[in-house]
């Protein structure tokens, strides 16, 4: 049976194109309203791999308790399992940041233009929520462009280990090849070559956060940051 004229007009609505529509039955024209509705922020339609992921949620975090014991400590921070190149890689809960300091001057000395440049910055943050939403986003952002730099260059970025195992990756902070401080490449370094669903797993992760985001400053606005400047030593 043909999808309904109310499921068409709600597509429509949620941004689907003509073609996308086009020919539908009612179970897939309600499978396509959910794949909508479950994006946090856009109306943008997932690849089939990572709506997959999406659905396996449950299967994979029990997968993870397996692997660190049911430990509480890791299973507090889980915010999203992938399995990209079939290793599973953890994605942990971003803290909102409310505290923001900015330094002036060098050795104690400073200028007047660099003592008032400071205390604009900590004035503006107090009141622009976009320095709030940027600084707060950059932590995504980041990581999202070192990636596509790593993707388009082929270059390899030193410096992003962060805590993974050889049983998973707890968050992509390793990309092509990692090395420790002396320079010499971990033995036990994990590739990724799937950096388009790496990426786009980022994305959605960075959009959640972002609906966390537009919450808190529903609810509290500006009101509850720490902002302050202070002389570098």
């Amino acid at each position: 049976m043909e999808a309904t004229l109310k499921q068409i007009n709600y597509l429509k609505k949620l941004g689907a194109s003509d073609s996308e529509i086009m020919g539908l039955d009612i179970a897939q024209a309600s499978k396509l309203i959910k794949q909508y509705i479950k994006h946090p922020k856009t109306q943008k339609i997932y690849s089939e791999s990572l709506t997959k992921l999406i659905e396996k949620q449950a299967e994979l975090k029990n997968n993870f308790k397996k692997i660190v014991n049911n430990d509480k400590w890791h299973l507090s921070y889980l915010s999203f399992i992938g399995l990209v190149d079939d290793k599973l890689i953890i994605f942990d809960k971003k803290s909102i940041e409310t505290s923001f300091c900015y330094g002036y001057g060098y050795c104690g000395m400073s200028t007047k233009e660099e003592y008032e440049s400071a205390n604009n910055m900590a004035y503006k943050t107090e009141q622009d929520k976009t320095i709030f939403l940027k600084e707060n986003l950059d932590k995504y952002n980041d990581l999202i462009n070192a990636i596509k730099n790593q993707k388009e260059n082929n270059t390899t970025q030193d410096g992003w280990k962060y805590g993974y195992t050889k049983n998973y990756i707890y968050n992509y902070y390793t990309l092509n090849v990692v090395r420790d401080g002396y320079g010499k490449r971990a033995d036990d370094y994990i590739e990724i070559k799937n950096y388009d669903l790496l990426i786009e797993i980022l994305e959605y992760e960075k959009a959640k956060f972002e609906k966390r985001l537009n919450t808190y400053l529903k609810r509290y606005g500006l009101s509850k940051l720490r902002v302050w400047t202070y002389l570098s030593d």
